[in-house]
């Protein structure tokens, strides 16, 4: 029975899967509610804090928006970016402003309310201005993806 009981309050995860136009999309069910979901999820700092490979060197309100300055690690140094951050009808997304690295760098966060709990679809989208295969930014982008929900389904359990 408590086999039982700690898989109703496992979130349900598929593994991130490389989709045609090259972003990686990760699916999975919260046992929480949406509210809950989103207060973990609610900025750019909750958010990046999940991931751990990048750094939040500064944030500033833009309207709605947040346009945060990050640093994270680089193969051979560190990269610096520019993002911003804007609420949407169903989550956040976040687009790349300025960078001397990344020629995109995108990410979206959707949630809605499902039986058990509350999905999140996790969409990320890097190509970076360097001499690295894409086949080895999607590994990093999956590896980085799963420790992040990893992370939050801990937060979320913890409440």
């Amino acid at each position: 029975m408590s086999l039982l009981i700690f898989a109703a309050l496992t979130a349900r995860a598929a593994e991130p899967v490389v989709q045609s136009d090259g972003s990686v999309l990760m699916r999975i069910v919260f046992p929480a509610s949406e509210a809950d979901v989103r207060a973990e999820l609610d900025t750019a700092a909750e958010a990046s804090a999940l991931h751990g490979d990048a750094t939040l060197v500064s944030q500033e309100r833009q309207g709605a928006c947040e346009r945060s300055t990050f640093q994270t690690r680089g193969l051979i140094s560190s990269i610096s970016y520019v993002a911003l951050r804007c609420p949407t009808a169903t989550g956040w997304k976040q687009t790349l402003v300025s960078s001397d690295s990344f020629e995109e760098n995108e990410a979206e966060w959707a949630l809605r309310t499902v039986e058990g709990g509350t999905e999140l679809r996790y969409r990320i989208q890097v190509r970076l201005d360097l001499p690295v295969g894409q086949g080895m930014v999607n590994a990093q982008i999956v590896r980085s993806m799963t420790q992040a929900m990893e992370r939050l389904e801990r937060r979320l359990g913890a409440k």
